[in-house]
């Protein structure tokens, strides 16, 4: 299973036919610039959104101290 599942993926996402075979050696090539290069080309922090999910009455205040932006709070529970 996990072979054909394999192979599916190759044509599926159209991956070269060696991408398992070279995937540890590029996964070794990546460097802390390689990674800065690409946050700073696809990140935009001023647009960037966080999502909290849980008990508001515990998270909303720690949140709040992050600053990190306005606060919505969307209630479907009730």
């Amino acid at each position: 299973d996990a072979i054909a599942s394999a192979l599916a993926n190759l044509r599926t996402l159209r991956l070269p036919d060696d991408y398992y075979d070279t995937y540890r050696e590029r996964i070794r090539a990546v460097t802390a610039e390689s990674v800065a290069r690409a946050a700073r080309s696809h990140l935009h922090v001023d647009r960037l959104q966080v999502l909290a999910v849980g008990d508001r009455s515990q998270i909303e205040p720690t949140l709040g101290a992050l600053e990190l932006g306005p606060l919505v709070v969307t209630d479907d529970a009730e």
